[in-house]
């Protein structure tokens, strides 16, 4: 039975993650509060900070860490600068020494924001890493310092995650869209909705996940973990209000409005995945939005 510590496990993927496990595994989860979903029987939690001394057992028959634990997006990072330093460098630092000491295999849950402002699309692993902002470069000095290690490591750079998962409440774009539309308020598209982004089903990044830990010959690579499918914003709003009208009956206005800064097109490759775990067989997407209108409703309503 493969014991894996998975930090940050009460976060919107983590927690997400803990509704799929095999049930030959062991499970370990670190984090300040304990998870808010039905557990596994194979579950352990250990209450901690990363950024804090970790506890000496917390490897103690670990065979692989799933470091998902981050300050996570632009404008928090922005907003608060030396605490995501201190949690997405620092913290990372403490658990790779750990790992170091007991070999064990590191899956770091980076972000496609380590690309910056390329405009070489799709993002490939193996272009040059030039972040803009705070949340790409302390991933990226992170991934730095995993890569120069002696460790078996996969690093994962994340596209956008969408879906209410575990239903832990996610602040992405996607959300907000449902959200206006429920509260009767338009869905607002600043510049046209023309910028293009990569984004993934929750339930998708969920079982890439699953393979990429089950398979020990995936080792020593960065992988983009997305859907490789460029969608403008506008037509993601359009999806939003069409599957909303097919759900509930009601309409939603779109409403456009200037844009406050220059945008980038961003999606990623996944051509190294499949190359990794096959075929991707991804939700589509309208289905996606459908079932997230439908456990909104469940949820919120």
């Amino acid at each position: 039975m493969p014991k894996i510590l998975i930090t940050g496990a009460s976060g919107y993927l983590g927690s997400t993650l803990l509704l799929h496990p095999p049930d030959d595994w062991e499970i370990v989860a670190f984090d300040l509060n304990p998870p808010s979903v039905k557990l596994p029987k194979n579950f352990k939690f250990i209450r901690g900070d990363i950024t804090s001394d970790l506890p000496s057992t917390l490897l103690n028959g670990v065979d692989a860490i799933l470091h998902l634990a981050a300050m996570k997006g632009s404008d928090l990072c922005r907003e608060n600068p030396v605490k995501t330093i201190e949690v997405n460098v620092v913290g990372t630092r403490r658990l790779l020494k750990v790992a170091l000491k007991k070999n064990v295999r590191f899956l770091f849950a980076s972000t496609y924001w380590v690309y910056g402002d390329s405009s070489d699309l799709p993002f490939k692993e193996d272009a040059l890493a030039r972040p803009s902002e705070l949340y790409g470069l302390s991933k990226a000095f992170s991934e730095i310092e995993i890569a120069e290690s002696e460790l078996d490591y996969v690093i994962l750079r994340f596209a956008n995650i969408f879906g209410m998962g575990s239903g832990i409440k996610p602040e992405e774009v996607i959300f907000n869209f449902i959200r206006s539309a429920f509260e009767g308020k338009p869905i607002l598209l600043h510049g046209g909705g023309d910028q293009r982004l990569d984004f993934i089903d929750i339930e998708d990044v969920c079982k890439f996940l699953l393979r990429i830990i089950n398979d020990q010959k995936i080792s020593r690579c960065i992988l983009n973990v997305g859907s490789g499918q460029p969608r403008s914003i506008a037509s993601v709003a359009q999806v939003v209000k069409d599957e909303f009208k097919k759900e509930t009956g009601k309409d939603v206005t779109i409403k456009t409005l200037p844009e406050s800064g220059q945008v980038q097109d961003r999606w990623v490759s996944v051509k190294k995945l499949e190359e990794k775990i096959g075929k991707l067989d991804l939700r589509p997407f309208e289905q996606s939005i459908r079932s997230y209108i439908k456990d909104y409703q469940r949820r919120y309503l």
